[in-house]
Order: structure tokens, then C-alpha cells, then sequence
């Protein structure tokens, strides 16, 4: 939740996805599509032309193009190409998957493309993965046991563990045999409910404290809007990609920029309207729950501390101020 080393910016290039997990929201979606070539380009210019203006700010940042969105990747089928597109400008670039369609073919043309870092997103393992993914997992751990192997020395390989089940037994073992076959980082992230579009008690955000109507954290803003960055496949900003419903846009990528619409998002930060309030990664929440929950080793970002939110939004406040001062058209920015 601190200051990361680069921005990242979310090119959605889907949000369609070949698996099913329980706890994934996907029919909360208002619709659902590709982005067409056109599309892609101009989303393109636009991470460059942020990359170009954060890296001449009082505090330079570097931009990282992430292929993730609220899809699986691998399901569009020029994938590889927009890799190359990327790494040809420039610009570093990621790709997250389940890994179900890493075919040897698809992994060499990833590698050969430029691929920097690969997250593979696998939470389970044998008949487990195979309930809750709806895929079946000896093939999807064949695919990521050979691309580990074709990318050493070439891509970093990650795999993301979502904590579905609150069971820290569990995640020591999908960690311990993940890294028993060579992966070169393992990461917990704990379940959220995507701006209130996952209906799980699991990942419900906690009702306000009835002695704490101002309370101080209220004030504290989330830093994904501004450090995240992210474009739909529909070629629209939105506010973040915990936005899985669509209700925040900020314009498209052929009208506006970046750094135009920095205000507009800071204002709907600031007023926590209307997605902002209901998410579990919202800092008011995130601190309700600490409240509420006696095991601190919760998987991030929900374990994060008091101290780690504050100088999150510290940052994130300074870094839209930052970019609204080289942006004069940001304050008139509304978004649409």
C-alpha cells in the first residue's frame, strides 16, 4: 500500500475469462468484449504519453503496462503482439493469467516478445483447483512447470495465491509447492469484494462503528487511482480495476488523457461515492476490519497497518498534485 516503485497501467484487453471461481464476480459485469486494434493503440499512446510525463515530475516515476484487467489475457487472441507493441516503445510490460492457456507455443511467443514478468493466478492445487476453477489442473500445472523452465533468466514468474478460504494452513502449502518447482515469487492477497460486486460474507466490508461516525481514516484516500491506472477493453478510463460494474468512467482514450481526468478522480476519492464506499480496499474498511479481526497476519492487503495507509495517502495526494500541475485542463475534467 506505500509508494510503489513504477505505475502501473491496466490495459484491459479483456474481460472475459475461460474459468469459473467461485469467487470471482464475473456476472456482475454489465458486458462484456474485446478491445478491438484501434483501441489498443490509442491506449498505447496514452500509457506513453503518461510515461513521458511521470518521468518528468519533482518525483519521477516509471510506468509498467500490465495486461490483467478483469479477464484472462491469454482468451484475446493478439495478446503476444500487444507484448511486442510495448516492449517496442519502451515501455516494461506484465501479463496475469491462470495459466490454463500457456501453451508451449503461446509461452515461447510471450518470451519472444518481450515479456518481462509473468503473475499466474493459482490458489489451489489437484481436484481442489479443478472444483473451484471449473479447469482441470494437471494441465494448467504442466503449462506453468514448462514456462518456469523457458523463462529462466528471460521473465520473472509469479504466482498469486487469493486466500479464499482464511485457512493460513492451506496457503503455506500452495506456497511451499509452488517454490519446491522453481517459481521465483509467491504472493498472498486477500479476498476483496471488487467494490462490492462479490457477494461473500468473507469479503463483506464491516458496517461503520456506531461510536465512530467521524472517524479520522474517513479522510484517507486510496491510492489505486492514481498509482493503478486503468483503461477498459471498451477503451475507457475508470477509476480503478476494483470497478468490475463500470460505474466510474472518465472518458475515452480518444477524447482524453491521463492526466486530465486526475481531478475527477480525485474527487470521486475523496467523496468515496459511489464505489469507493463499499470496497474492501477502501482505507476506512481496511482499519474497520483491523478493528474487528484479532489475527494480524492477515494476507495483504488486508493485514496493512495504520501507519502504511497514512503514507499511502499522503502519496497518492501528492502524486495527483504532482500531475495536475503539468495538467491545466485536469481541474475541468468531469467524469462522463
Amino acid at each position: 500500500m506505500t509508494r510503489p516503485d513504477a505505475i502501473t497501467i491496466d490495459i484491459e484487453l479483456t474481460n472475459r475469462c475461460n474459468a469459473n471461481c467461485g469467487f470471482c464476480p464475473r456476472d456482475a459485469m454489465p458486458a462484456q468484449g474485446f478491445m478491438r486494434g484501434d483501441v489498443f493503440e490509442q491506449s498505447l499512446a496514452r500509457a506513453v504519453e503518461f510515461q513521458t510525463l511521470a518521468r518528468a515530475l519533482p518525483t519521477p516515476l516509471d510506468a509498467t503496462v500490465v495486461f490483467c484487467g478483469t479477464g484472462e489475457p491469454l482468451v484475446h487472441r493478439n495478446t503476444e503482439q500487444y507484448v511486442r507493441r510495448v516492449r517496442d516503445v519502451g515501455l516494461a510490460c506484465e501479463i496475469s493469467t491462470n495459466g490454463s492457456l500457456l501453451s508451449r507455443d503461446r509461452a515461447l511467443a510471450l518470451l519472444q516478445a518481450g515479456l518481462q514478468w509473468i503473475n499466474v493466478n493459482i490458489s489451489d492445487v489437484g481436484a481442489d483447483y479443478d472444483r473451484v476453477y471449473g479447469l482441470p489442473f494437471t494441465h494448467t500445472r504442466e503449462n506453468v512447470e514448462r514456462f518456469i523452465a523457458l523463462a529462466r533468466g528471460r521473465c520473472v514468474v509469479c504466482i498469486i495465491i487469493v486466500d479464499h478460504r482464511g485457512d493460513e494452513t492451506h496457503l503455506r502449502a500452495i506456497e511451499a509447492y509452488w517454490r519446491a518447482r522453481g517459481v521465483d515469487h509467491v504472493i498472498r492477497y486477500g479476498l476483496v469484494n471488487r467494490a462490492g460486486s462479490l457477494r461473500l460474507a468473507a469479503a463483506a466490508v464491516p458496517s461503520p462503528d456506531p461510536d465512530r461516525s467521524g472517524e479520522w481514516e474517513l479522510r484517507l484516500i486510496c491510492p489505486a487511482p492514481f498509482f493503478h491506472l486503468f483503461i477498459g477493453w471498451d477503451g475507457r478510463y475508470y477509476l480503478c480495476s476494483q470497478d468490475w460494474r463500470k460505474e466510474v468512467p472518465f472518458g475515452s482514450v480518444f477524447e482524453t488523457s491521463f492526466a486530465e481526468i486526475t481531478a475527477a478522480k480525485l474527487a470521486r476519492v475523496l467523496s468515496r461515492k459511489p464505489i469507493c464506499v463499499r470496497c474492501t480496499l477502501d482505507p476506512a474498511n481496511l482499519l474497520r476490519r483491523r478493528r474487528r479481526v484479532a489475527d494480524l497476519t492477515l494476507s495483504r492487503p488486508l493485514g496493512v497497518s495504520v501507519q502504511e495507509l497514512v503514507l499511502s495517502d499522503a502519496v497518492a495526494r501528492e502524486l495527483a498534485r504532482q500531475v495536475m500541475a503539468v495538467a491545466p485542463g485536469a481541474a475541468s475534467a468531469a467524469a462522463s
